[in-house]
């Protein structure tokens, strides 16, 4: 169960334990929404859909190999390698 905790005359402080154990804590200028961030997350827990904020971070550089791997049915050898090479030269860096 998480909590609320006031932090200031303006500010709240929301934690919440997840399931892999790790407290997770957010601040908000209004109780309002450090509640419904609170409430939103308890309620994911409760359905099982919880998922650990970390692991939604992806690299750009992973997103975009996973993409060119997609259109590998869908475009020619030739186009796939321009398009590593624009990725490689000019997005990447």
């Amino acid at each position: 169960m998480g909590h609320i905790q006031k932090r200031g005359p303006k500010c709240y402080k929301a934690r919440y334990r997840g399931p892999d154990g790790r407290e997770r804590s957010k601040t908000f200028h209004r109780k309002i929404d450090a509640v419904q961030w609170l409430t939103k997350h308890e309620a994911t827990k409760a359905t099982g859909e919880w998922a650990a904020p970390e692991l939604g971070r992806l690299p750009f550089k992973h997103y975009a190999e996973l993409h060119l791997e997609t259109l590998t049915t869908t475009r020619t050898p030739s186009t796939i390698s321009a398009y590593r090479s624009n990725l490689r030269n000019h997005v990447l860096p």
